[in-house]
C-alpha cells in the first residue's frame, strides 16, 4: 500500500491519496499517522481518495474500525470523506465501512466526486 497525506490549507482539509492494495494493517498505520498530523495542524477534516486502491480485508476488520478510532483517540469532531466513484471495485466494502462508522457516531461519508466531498467537509 502506498499513500500520501498532504495538508490543503486553502480548503482546510487533509488529502489522503491511496494507491494499490489496502489491508486492515495499512488502515491502522494510516489512521495513526493522519491523526498525529491533524493534531499538529489542528485540522480534523480528511478527504481520502480511494479511486486508485483496492481493499484486501474482511467484513470483521471493516466492522472493527469504529472501535479502533476510539482506541487511538480520534476526535468525534473529525470528518472523513471517502472519494469512491460509482461502480468502483471496493465501493460495496467502503459503503459498509461508512455505515458501521456512522452508526457508531463517526462523521464519515462516501462521495463520487471531489467537489461534493470538499463541500461537505467545509460545512
Amino acid at each position: 500500500m502506498s499513500y500520501t497525506i498532504e495538508h490543503l490549507e486553502n480548503e482546510g482539509i487533509f488529502l489522503i491519496t491511496n494507491i494499490g492494495k489496502f489491508t486492515h494493517k495499512d488502515f491502522m498505520k494510516q489512521a495513526i499517522e493522519a491523526i498525529k498530523i491533524a493534531e499538529t495542524q489542528n485540522c480534523h477534516k480528511f478527504l481520502s481518495d480511494c479511486t486508485s486502491m483496492y481493499l484486501e480485508t474482511n467484513t470483521m476488520n471493516i466492522y472493527d474500525t469504529s472501535g479502533y478510532y476510539n482506541e487511538i483517540n480520534v476526535s468525534r469532531e473529525s470528518k472523513i470523506a471517502l472519494l469512491v466513484p460509482p461502480g468502483h471495485k471496493s465501493e460495496k466494502d467502503l459503503k459498509f465501512f461508512e455505515t458501521v462508522n456512522v452508526n457508531k457516531g463517526w462523521q464519515i461519508k462516501l462521495f463520487g466526486d471531489k467537489e461534493s466531498a470538499v463541500k461537505w467537509l467545509q460545512e
